[in-house]
């Protein structure tokens, strides 16, 4: 929905959206929001690797003493979630945080 003031409010996700750019417009506002998108989830290669080497490192551990505890390695949980609020923070392009409140 858009407002008087031509703002955009999102009423709905939809589990299957069309990314056709049929229209100037389309391609203009669809290009925008992939766009913002994919550099606020930060998605590169290097950290893909990192968290399946991490998972199966667990995974290993888990298989050869039965426990689920970290190894200490790398970053803590929490440092990791400051960390990734931090690159959201910086990197929004045109999306508002909305929650949680700042």
């Amino acid at each position: 929905m858009i407002d008087k003031k031509f703002k955009p409010w999102l009423l709905e996700v939809n589990h299957a959206p069309s990314f056709n750019d049929d229209t100037d417009v389309d391609k203009e506002v669809k290009t925008n929001l992939l766009t913002d998108t994919l550099r606020l989830l930060n998605i590169t290669y290097a950290t893909k690797q990192r968290i399946q080497n991490k998972q199966q490192r667990e995974l290993d551990k888990k298989k050869v003493i039965g426990s689920s505890q970290q190894n200490g390695e790398g970053d803590s949980d929490e440092e990791h979630v400051q960390s990734h609020e931090q690159f959201q923070l910086e990197n929004l392009g045109d999306y508002k945080r909305i929650y949680p409140f700042p």
